[in-house]
């Protein structure tokens, strides 16, 4: 038997990127994967693809500031595959690159609402579902940002930095009721969510890889193989943790402190 045969997992933000990388992952250990995004045409093709691939696999469009979307896409994968063992929290946007002096509101809002509301909305109902299922686990998508400062990107990190918080206590609340919730804290990953930092520039991408000591971006795979750890019972004994994967980002930092 694979690893995740008997489980059920609902991803969101599992169009593109890690979140897509996961639910790859976890459809080809056994798991039955929910694709939740709001991107509803490369969602169904992704989910059509697995299919295609003799793999279990849906998906429900879903906008994670919306309670209602939130819920039903909860109960629409329990009545389709019997229940909900998995979650993971990966829908995010960075937002515009901009000093906060000349951060408009309505994009500290639009950052906020998707990374902080969302996950809050996730995080809810997700332990609902888990718990009627009999217990599971849940990964955030968090960011090395929720460690320090990022300049240009301040509604990003801030959300970033509460949702880390957001899930510690989301952890201490759950884990009686036989639901563990860790994070994953990825550094810079190649994914589409990368050109919004390069701007299609290679300079700058460049520069991008040797800030980590590795000396080259994470693919969406290595942060896919964490998530995968984080939510088998091999990493039965860990609640609340966040795990920096970042070629060595977090340990320099730390360093030079």
């Amino acid at each position: 038997m694979s690893e995740l045969e008997d489980r059920v997992a609902l991803i969101t933000g599992g169009a593109s990127g890690i979140g897509l990388a996961t639910a790859e992952r976890f459809a080809t250990h056994g798991a039955a994967v929910v694709i939740a995004d709001l991107a509803s045409s490369p969602g169904e093709a992704r989910a059509a693809e697995l299919r295609g691939r003799g793999l279990r696999a849906s998906f429900i469009p879903v906008d994670v500031t919306n309670e209602d979307e939130v819920r039903a896409a909860f109960a629409q994968a329990t009545a389709e595959f019997g229940g909900v063992h998995l979650v993971v929290a990966s829908a995010g946007v960075r937002g515009a690159e901009h000093p906060m002096t000349q951060t408009s509101i309505e994009d500290w809002r639009r950052v906020l609402s998707i990374n902080l509301d969302g996950l809050f909305l996730t995080l809810k109902h997700g332990v609902a579902a888990l718990v009627e299922s009999g217990g599971g686990a849940v990964v955030v998508v968090s960011s090395i940002a929720a460690q320090g400062g990022e300049a240009g990107w301040s509604p990003y990190a801030a959300s970033k930095a509460a949702a880390t918080s957001l899930m510690r206590t989301a952890a201490l609340e759950s884990i009686k009721q036989g639901v563990r919730i860790n994070a994953v804290s990825p550094g810079y990953v190649d994914t589409p969510m990368k050109e919004v930092f390069t701007q299609a520039s290679a300079v700058r991408e460049g520069f991008l890889k040797s800030l980590q000591p590795i000396g080259r971006l994470a693919t969406a795979e290595e942060v896919a193989e964490v998530i995968h750890f984080l939510c088998s019972g091999r990493s039965a004994f860990l609640v609340g943790v966040n795990v920096p994967v970042d070629g060595g980002l977090t340990a320099r930092a730390t360093n030079r402190a």
